[in-house]
């Protein structure tokens, strides 16, 4: 049965009439073994969402639209999971009906006191398209599942073993190993498996990850400036200084150095540490630990060697560590993290939940609608929270910039005794109020809800196809209307979706979606050999490489 929705009158917008969509208006019911069968969910992202509402509906019922306080307002295009969440809606939507007719398709025609009049006509291609879709609602069609792994007939791959030899330099800076080169030779890409997986293993890897994770996270801002110490506490740490002791046995300089490095790449280390150990993924976030060596366990106070021995390498090995009185969510909560995003008195740690939610949610709230140049033209008291061309973006981040309360300007642990500001969105996920009970560890509260959340693994996936390959993502922004872009995007969409599927029901292993990545036609592409255009044009190309890379080179 379909959620009752209020009887909201719905507004839809003109726009260029979309192409004459193939075959019958109506949908085959049931499962199909049909070769050609479209389920019901491609059917609406590739032809329903782009030629219907996505053409027509949008401009206005968007949440910063004339229909936003209707029952059809669609998600941004900005969130990756909007397709989703908008099939979602409508298909509870479609069960609202006059006289045994939905009222999807009543007010299109400009019937049910539709504000928007006749948009459609009953013999647009559209109109068959919306049909259709409220016809699969009550008969869903199946279908046997796709290969979305697979390259087009107009691409040449590379062979397991270049594609290997590619994927070692990329991941661990090295060429493949003789006794690599005879498997792969002898055992096709079963074997390059094999061989990737063991050099996943490898500590050149680790550390290429780390350098992967800086290019998003940027915390090694503090390890060329060596200013990590400076980041830390003093009066929550009084021991970040302990390096001073070096000063009777000349060790000061290593004491100092190491300190800061560890202090400075903290949150790179617990990627990798999380990897070392084979942990979930999730654990970036929802970690209640950090880690530290020898010398950041002395200025932290968590059972560091009192003189380290700067010879000994074990001195510079990383383990879990939890410190005092600390709300530990992974890496959220590294002085790194917060002194990097940094935040200010009017700002509210607004920029920190901007990039908490672009990183490892894959939606950049400032992309969601254009935003008034000038704040003062605004005529409503406290626009953020009443002016709809301000709320289209802070209904989603304030919440979740309320949830970076226990962390102040220079990123100290101070929970705020008065509660949040009340003239902001109250503190929250999806919905969810913070809760008052749990005052103090709200990083934690919001690191275990939003790995949860399907966009966690799609922006995991979104972040490291970016990072192997070098390539700009598609977005609908910048496939617009055109036939090629469109398809581009739907076999992104494709690989992201079954990867990032991939991903969480094989336990959130970072392994899976390299492996999945380099097993694809974005990396095994051959691009000297490849297509020069079409949906993966891009597939294979050559990229810059890093400075790291370039100092290693």
């Amino acid at each position: 049965m379909h959620r009752l929705l209020p009887l909201i009158a719905l507004i839809a917008c003109g726009g260029p009439p979309p192409p004459t969509p193939s075959g019958d208006d109506t949908a085959t019911a049931g499962p199909s073994d049909d070769p050609a069968c479209v389920d019901d969910r491609t059917f609406f992202r590739e032809q329903v969402w782009p030629d219907v509402f996505g053409a027509r509906c949008i401009a206005c019922h968007a949440i910063d639209g004339l229909a936003r306080d209707s029952a059809l307002v669609l998600a941004s295009p900005a969130r990756p999971d909007h397709l989703d969440v908008d099939q979602d809606m409508l298909t509870d939507l479609a069960g609202l009906q006059r006289d045994g007719t939905s009222l999807l398709l009543l007010k299109p025609l400009g019937e049910e006191g539709h504000g928007g009049g006749a948009v459609l006509q009953e013999d647009d291609a559209a109109y068959a398209l919306l049909k259709a879709f409220v016809a699969r609602v009550d008969a869903p069609v199946a279908c046997p599942p796709a290969e979305t792994l697979t390259a087009p007939d107009d691409l040449v791959l590379l062979s397991p073993l270049q594609t290997f030899r590619k994927a070692a330099i990329l991941l661990a800076g090295r060429l493949p190993l003789d006794a690599e080169v005879a498997a792969i030779e002898a055992g096709g890409l079963p074997a390059m498996d094999v061989a990737l997986d063991g050099l996943m293993n490898e500590e050149a890897f680790y550390t290429r990850v780390m350098e992967l994770f800086n290019d998003v996270l940027l915390t090694d801002r503090y390890l060329r400036n060596r200013d990590g110490i400076g980041i830390v506490d003093d009066d929550v740490f009084p021991t970040v200084y302990w390096y001073e002791a070096g000063r009777a046995t000349g060790q000061y300089d290593a004491y100092y150095a190491r300190t800061h490095e560890a202090i400075a790449r903290e949150p790179l280390q617990l990627i990798a540490h999380v990897l070392r150990e084979h942990r979930p993924f999730t654990e970036v976030l929802t970690a209640d630990y950090t880690v530290v060596n020898d010398y950041s366990a002395n200025a932290y106070s968590v059972g560091g060697t009192a003189l380290p021995d700067v010879q000994d390498p074990a001195t510079l090995r990383f383990r879990e560590a939890r410190l005092p009185g600390w709300p530990h969510a992974g890496l959220l909560s590294t002085p790194a993290f917060y002194n990097r995003f940094p935040t200010t008195e009017t700002n509210r740690n607004r920029h920190r939940a901007w990039k908490f939610l672009k990183t490892f949610l894959a939606t950049d709230v400032l992309a969601f609608a254009e935003r008034p140049i000038d704040p003062t033209t605004s005529s409503v008291h406290n626009p953020t929270l009443n002016d709809p061309q301000c709320t289209v973006c802070h209904a989603t981040l304030d919440p979740v910039a309320g949830l970076f309360q226990d962390f102040d300007e220079d990123g100290h642990y101070v929970p705020p005794e008065q509660g949040w500001y009340a003239d902001m969105t109250p503190p929250g996920w999806a919905g969810e109020a913070f809760p008052a009970a749990e005052r103090g560890r709200a990083m934690p509260w919001l690191a275990e809800r939003a790995v949860q959340d399907p966009r966690f693994s799609l922006a995991t996936v979104q972040n490291m196809l970016t990072l192997i390959t070098g390539q700009t993502l598609q977005s609908v922004a910048r496939a617009g209307s055109d036939e090629s872009g469109r398809e581009a995007l739907a076999r992104q969409d494709a690989f992201i979706d079954a990867v990032a599927a991939d991903f969480r029901t094989g336990g959130y292993e970072l392994r899976d979606v390299i492996r999945a990545i380099v097993r694809s036609s974005w990396f095994r592409a051959d691009g000297d050999a490849g297509a020069s255009d079409g949906v993966l044009a891009a597939a294979g190309l050559a990229r810059c490489l890093t400075p790291e890379e370039l100092s290693r080179k």
